[in-house]
């Protein structure tokens, strides 16, 4: 089979030059986000992109250079409910305003939304939701006074 290339890349917008943001291809990343001052970088990253079955995409941290690259989330291991092709963690949006990364994740058998500090720590759910529909696909606005997210019910499987 052919291998796909999973790394980030910078573009130039003015000029379209473009340059690997990391030279790292024996790992997998995606749905990178700058954060608001455009100095760090949050991304989903597996150490070893063939090992997709058994290790966990996680939220990870980096200097728009390209350097201090830290793992920010953990999903917990006593959760066994999370299949290897869910969102373990991601994708991630920087709060606005406010210093925090919000993500989707699976957890206890649904998708929830929660957030995390860029220096780390303990996640939280970010909305205490009671319907019992899963929390989806999300997004801030610009001042970071609304957050838009879908709601869905996956429990009778995926359907268009």
């Amino acid at each position: 089979g052919k291998e796909i290339r999973q790394q980030l890349f910078l573009i130039d917008a003015k000029t379209g030059a473009y340059k690997p943001f990391v030279q790292d291809t024996a790992s997998s990343f995606s749905d990178p986000a700058f954060s608001p001052d455009g100095k760090q970088v949050v991304f989903r990253h597996r150490q070893q992109k063939r090992n997709y079955k058994n290790e966990k995409s996680e939220l990870w941290l980096m200097s728009a250079e390209g350097t201090d690259k830290k793992q920010l989330t953990f999903f917990p291991e006593s959760d066994t409910t999370a299949e290897w092709f869910v969102y373990h963690a991601g994708p991630p949006k920087w709060h606005p305003i406010e210093n925090f990364i919000s993500y989707q994740s699976f957890r206890e058998g649904k998708y929830r939304l929660f957030a995390i500090k860029p220096e780390g720590g303990e996640p939280w759910r970010l909305i205490e939701n009671t319907t019992g529909l899963e929390e989806d696909w999300h997004s801030w606005s610009s001042d970071g006074k609304w957050l838009t997210f879908g709601m869905a019910d996956y429990s009778q499987g995926l359907v268009d």
